[in-house]
């Protein structure tokens, strides 16, 4: 329930490229997506709410990439049960577009 709230916290405050670089280096980006990853149903959503929130931000998407955040998003959209939040195709698209200028 705590972990919830925080990561509801965090992402109300996710408006723009300047907080979500402050997110990237006060490690929220890693803590989400671990939440993302193995959290309950709850945190899931909120840790996707917030991931969609701060993807926008190009530090932010190296951020997500560099935590594994492409797996667990794939996990997510595939599993029989758990958050299914339209837009999550969107940030994983979004994200394998990001790695492939990367390269």
């Amino acid at each position: 329930e705590e972990r919830v709230v925080a990561l509801d916290a965090l992402r109300s405050l996710a408006k723009d490229n300047a907080t979500a670089a402050l997110m990237v280096k006060a490690g929220v980006i890693e803590k989400a997506v671990a939440a993302l990853k193995n959290g309950s149903n709850e945190e899931r959503a909120v840790a996707l709410s917030l991931l969609q929130r701060v993807s926008t931000s190009p530090r932010a998407q190296h951020a997500l990439l560099s935590a594994g955040v492409v797996p667990a998003l794939e996990a997510l959209l595939n599993a029989p049960t758990g958050p299914r939040q339209g837009g999550s195709e969107g940030l994983l698209a979004a994200l394998t577009l990001a790695r492939s200028e990367e390269r």
